[in-house]
């Protein structure tokens, strides 16, 4: 009986293995033939895999002027993939049909000849440098579904003077705008609530910009761009042709890039209010000579990393008695700074953390002037 009671429960758990191995197979069988890869469609100018539009043929590549179909061999197509249109030189214009809700990765990367493109009202998605180096397109409508600017998406379309942006924009991303140097005026709507790092950097050619009266995050003053509550100086219009600006009291962040390549001022006296210099601050500035920054009553605490690199034209800066850290590189390539007017004492000019001495010499061998 024992014999028989054990060879019973040795034919039961073979069964069952057998019948967990079989099952795994079903399984991986009914999963493999309900989600088979889709295959790459070629048709006459493209290629397509399932509802995604994947690339140019040869004789698509030697196209002016693109219509992208609402179907290919019988599938929808609403995406256009990454790097779809990838640096193709021909292309002057293309539409986009209704179909459309999603723009990929560096889809239109590259497209330097593109001067317009429709897009389609349904793109509720827009992938970062989507757009990037289309130095020749001049305006683009984005889409009422679009949320958010992704990082890199129009950088460097040199062209680009004329965005309409939807009212329910809130974000715009690194780099999203930058070396747009044909843009004049750029207006911020009330929805949008962030600004990433150099979103804006290197617009030359913005002359002035604005912001909706009800925004909660942003408004302009003369032109330039702060912070809801003043306390952050975002962008100074870089094709303003004056000579001298002065920050206004109550700032108290110079921010990242916030003059950088900026051609005309030669003289900036800062608040004494401000208590730090973004990174690049000032960085190529390449008529900059004079710097103050409040003299005895300054509350300048951290000039940061680069915060005037190859500002060469740079010859005297003051060195406020709350001054603690200079970043590094913040006055390399300043050929002609030979004057520090420092309101610090030898032990505290001592003490003072400068990142990266060497490559800040211009400032630490300049001409000291102490102040007591």
């Amino acid at each position: 009986m024992k014999k028989f009671i054990i060879l019973f429960l040795t034919l039961l758990a073979t069964l069952c293995f057998a019948t967990f191995f079989t099952g795994c197979e079903i399984i991986n069988k009914f999963i493999s033939e309900e989600q088979p890869e889709q295959p790459i469609i070629t048709v006459e100018y493209f290629t397509a895999q399932g509802e995604v539009l994947t690339g140019l043929t040869i004789d698509g590549k030697k196209l002016e002027n693109v219509v992208v179909p609402e179907t290919i061999n019988g599938v929808k197509i609403t995406t256009i993939g990454e790097k779809a249109f990838y640096d193709a030189q021909k292309i002057k214009t293309v539409e986009l049909p209704d179909s459309i809700t999603s723009i990929d990765k560096e889809a239109f990367y590259g497209c330097k000849n593109m001067t317009e493109i429709e897009l389609s009202s349904n793109i509720n998605y827009l992938d970062e440098w989507a757009f990037y180096g289309c130095s020749s397109l001049e305006s683009i409508e984005i889409p009422a579904g679009i949320s958010e600017i992704k990082d890199n998406t129009f950088r460097e379309c040199r062209s680009l003077s004329n965005v309409t942006f939807p009212s329910n924009i809130t974000k715009i991303g690194k780099k999203a705008f930058e070396k747009c140097i044909a843009f004049t005026n750029v207006h911020l709507s009330a929805s949008i609530e962030i600004l990433d790092d150099d979103a804006f950097t290197n617009c030359n050619g913005v002359t002035a910009f604005s912001v909706d009266s009800d925004s909660k995050y942003f408004k302009a003053i003369d032109g330039n761009l702060y912070s809801k509550d003043g306390k952050t100086f975002l962008y100074y219009a870089l094709a303003k042709t004056a000579k001298t600006f002065t920050v206004p009291e109550g700032v108290e962040t110079l921010g990242y890039a916030s003059f950088a390549n900026e051609m005309e001022l030669e003289t900036v006296n800062v608040a004494s209010s401000v208590k730090s210099l973004g990174y690049e601050c000032f960085s190529a500035c390449q008529n900059l000579q004079f710097v103050t920054f409040g003299g005895a009553n300054s509350r300048l605490h951290t000039i940061g990393h680069r915060a005037f690199f190859n500002a060469v034209k740079l010859f005297s800066i003051e060195a406020p008695e709350t001054l603690r850290f200079v970043g590094s590189y913040a006055f390399s390539y300043c050929a002609k700074l030979s004057k520090v007017y420092s309101y610090l004492s030898l032990s505290d000019w001592d003490s003072l953390s400068i990142n990266t001495p060497a490559d800040n010499s211009r400032f630490t061998n300049a001409s000291i002037r102490v102040y007591m």
